[in-house]
């Protein structure tokens, strides 16, 4: 499995969250895979903590898009009623 990730971060491109989320999942699946999770701890507490931040940065920017369709909106309405 090692080799599985080695070979990806030769040709590692990070172009959205959820291809940080994919990485940080291959890594995780590989510590756990080879027992070595206990020595590798605060690594992978660091790991989790950078995918929980992409989780979050996905929703905040899910949920700024659709305020912004709102207001963008009421603005396009304002205008036709003038």
């Amino acid at each position: 499995m090692a080799e599985v990730t080695s070979k990806k971060a030769s040709n590692l491109i990070l172009d959205t969250l959820n291809d940080v989320k994919n990485l940080i999942e291959d890594v995780l699946s590989e510590a756990r895979d080879g027992n070595d999770m206990f020595e590798s701890a605060s690594k992978l507490a660091s790991l989790l903590n950078v995918w929980l931040r992409a989780e979050q940065l996905e929703l905040n920017s899910e949920d700024l898009e659709k305020r912004v369709a709102a207001i963008e909106l009421k603005f396009r309405e304002q205008e036709i009623i003038r």
